[in-house]
């Protein structure tokens, strides 16, 4: 049996361009608000807008769960969160899950410097080398996200496609 790895879910790191914190309860309207986007529902594992009683309800979940960690991307000049990247570990593999929010900061290369130092920091802190990321087939932007990071799809049926990586397999 694979032991559970833990996170300590209030925690910071930077990147060149970015500075990460761990979720809290007070972004919650936030997040409703980015995870409440078409653009973005459409394309995750819950494919529908969420209200501040399920993502309460869920935060208080995760708050007890050691295996996940979800941080808040934040432009490092302004410090306005632009997005969210997180992963729930399962056995030796780190499940992830990334969005950047805010139109005006897509387009610019951030979802790849958040996934790289996102694999960075669970590596650093839990040991775990395998990383994968589970998107919808048509999800243009993350399949663009997750190979710019290095990653390689490994599986493909008509709800998902599965892109991995085995850290440290490639320069950040």
């Amino acid at each position: 049996m694979h032991s559970v790895r833990c996170f300590e879910k209030n925690v910071s790191f930077s990147s060149k361009r970015l500075r990460f914190r761990g979720i809290s309860a007070y972004d919650a309207e936030t997040i409703v608000k980015w995870r409440s986007q078409k653009d973005i529902f459409k394309v995750s594992k819950n494919p529908a807008p969420i209200t501040m009683e399920s993502h309460l309800s869920w935060f208080d979940g995760y708050m007890n769960r050691p295996n996940e960690i979800r941080v808040i991307i934040t432009d490092i000049d302004s410090d306005k969160g632009i997005g969210v990247v997180g992963g729930i570990c399962v056995a030796q593999t780190c499940i992830l899950s990334y969005y950047i929010a805010e139109e005006e900061y897509r387009g610019k290369g951030l979802a790849v410097e958040a996934l790289k130092r996102f694999v960075l920091f669970v590596y650093m802190t839990t040991g775990l080398y395998m990383f994968e990321a589970h998107i919808k087939p048509g999800n243009i932007a993350s399949v663009k996200t997750a190979r710019n990071a290095g990653f390689l799809q490994i599986s493909r049926d008509e709800e998902l496609m599965i892109y991995a990586l085995r850290f440290p397999g490639y320069f950040i």
